[in-house]
């Protein structure tokens, strides 16, 4: 098992729907789980931590960049802290199983990819760095998005390492980048006195012959009346928490303030907090391996889901459970889950075989060492199912949930005037769930269908069990389609929606 950390920052801090809307984005790539979401005023940024398999985290990124680029103007933007883009950073962590060297090729796909879809340029830094300079990325971003607009295609020191020397008028610039764990801790002062800050910070970073590994910059809490000394700890285990600490309150205390409270942002490793609390309280001796409970669990559990031929049978019964469940819940005597949710359910079987069918045929190209367009191509395709899958299981989500708006709907009493459009509002919306069902079948079949030439004999019975649950997924959404028209009263509506599952069914079938 593998597990990859990504924390992208946003530069979004106030506005919650939008960064709701860019974390429901993280969430369309099926196994990443997000962890925590941070957003500050004053910082005017946001902060989310989500980890997953490799492939799964780097799908959830550009998803996360290309929400954000449709939400957020760069020429609009003002904060606290240093940004250059609509999603500023995008840095992955190697978490269990993984190394340091996969982040720095995840980095760089996800690089290339948001340059050539999204044509946001891009620059590489820490390990990622194609550049010694950029390896900081105080460096990268110097100047911020006014400086960087203003350079870039003129400085050649200002060009990207994916796509053109021209920033994206509205979602500016994105440092993507391979690092350790780091930790994000800020110290508020009880002052106001800015000068102070700078000195502070100035005295304990790296750059400035501080502190190891330690970036530092003052910022003022206007609100608050207060300055704060925002850190970052490149490895707590060169400079931990107690050190930074330790070092500002001397560092201030000789100036006759003192600190009113600290922050952690984002998610931070336990061995760092262990390792404050044995330091303050002189521990003898203490293994955190062994004496920490939650290392211990975890450790047993990794040690039951990677690897072991006696887990082998575990993992098949998991997944029977996971059928008898979705079996137990299409068979119970309630409306929902219904036809259209077991539509977009089978769906997302028929690209999910399909992704099976993709990998092995991938892992067989590189252990045979196969080169030419196929490696890209099952690249490019593995990505897109992924999405696909995501899209299959909200699908099947928003069905059912569009079948309750139904009910609500005529719950309202008869005499209400409003209860008539509300029917046929949430009529429109079941219609309009299995129609996108239609539409994202239709597409992944058709990809799928494009795609046969690229995998070998052995695999083709699993890739046609696959479309045929995809054509049967197209025909139950136009099924929930033609049967919910039946209660709405917009004829336009009806025979605009009617041709559209007419057609796309028509045009799936003809592919077959």
């Amino acid at each position: 098992m593998k597990l990859i950390q990504c924390v992208p920052n946003f530069s979004e801090g106030r506005d919650r729907s939008k960064v709701q809307a860019i974390v429901s984005a993280i969430r369309r790539s099926p196994g990443v789980v997000v962890l925590d979401v941070e957003m500050d005023k004053d910082h005017h940024r946001s902060v989310v931590t989500f980890v997953g398999p490799p492939e799964a985290v780097v799908e959830a990124a550009f998803l996360a960049a290309q929400k954000a680029s449709e939400l957020i103007d760069m020429n609009k933007h003002k904060g606290e802290h240093p940004r250059m883009g609509a999603t500023d950073v995008i840095p992955f962590t190697p978490i269990f199983g993984a190394t340091l060297q996969e982040c720095v090729d995840l980095a760089k796909a996800l690089g290339s990819r948001l340059a050539k879809e999204l044509k946001i340029p891009v620059y590489l830094y820490a390990f990622a760095a194609t550049r010694p300079e950029r390896q900081n990325l105080a460096v990268v971003r110097k100047g911020e998005y006014e400086a960087i607009k203003e350079a870039m295609g003129k400085d050649p020191s200002r060009d990207p390492d994916f796509g053109q020397a021209q920033i994206h008028p509205t979602a500016g610039v994105t440092a993507v980048g391979a690092r350790e764990h780091i930790i994000n801790f800020n110290i508020n002062l009880d002052t106001n006195d800015m000068n102070l800050g700078k000195e502070v910070t100035k005295k304990i970073r790296t750059s400035g012959g501080g502190l190891a590994r330690l970036r530092a910059k003052e910022i003022e809490l206007a609100a608050a009346g207060q300055v704060q000394i925002s850190t970052v700890l490149e490895d707590f285990r060169v400079t931990g928490i107690k050190a930074v600490y330790d070092k500002v309150v001397s560092l201030v205390r000789a100036q006759g303030v003192e600190v009113l409270e600290t922050e952690l942002v984002g998610m931070v490793p336990a061995r760092a907090l262990e390792e404050y609390a044995v330091s303050e309280l002189q521990v003898k001796g203490f293994d955190p391996e062994k004496q920490v409970l939650e290392a211990k669990i975890l450790q047993l559990l990794l040690q039951n889901t990677t690897g072991r031929r006696g887990d082998e049978a575990r993992g098949r019964e998991n997944w029977l459970n996971g059928l008898s469940q979705l079996c137990d819940a299409l068979a119970a005597p309630e409306p929902v889950p219904g036809g259209g949710s077991a539509s977009a359910a089978l769906g997302a079987i028929g690209v999910s075989l399909a992704l099976k069918v993709f990998q092995i045929q991938a892992r067989k190209n590189a252990k045979q060492g196969v080169d030419g367009q196929a490696t890209p191509r099952i690249k490019a395709l593995l990505a897109k199912l992924l999405a696909w899958r995501g899209e299959f299981e909200q699908l099947a989500k928003e069905d059912a949930a569009a079948f309750q708006e139904v009910t609500k709907a005529y719950k309202i009493v008869k005499s209400d005037p409003g209860r008539e459009p509300a029917v046929e509002a949430a009529f429109k919306k079941a219609c309009d769930v299995p129609l996108k069902t239609l539409h994202v079948t239709a597409e992944s079949a058709t990809a799928l269908i494009e795609s046969r030439d690229l995998i070998g004999a052995s695999m083709e019975s699993d890739l046609k069990v696959g479309l045929g649950s995809l054509l049967a997924a197209a025909s139950g959404a136009k099924a929930n389609v033609l049967i919910n028209l039946n209660w709405i009263k917009d004829e336009k509506y009806k025979n605009q929606a009617a041709a559209q599952a007419e057609a796309l069914e028509k045009s799936l079938k003809e592919r077959f």
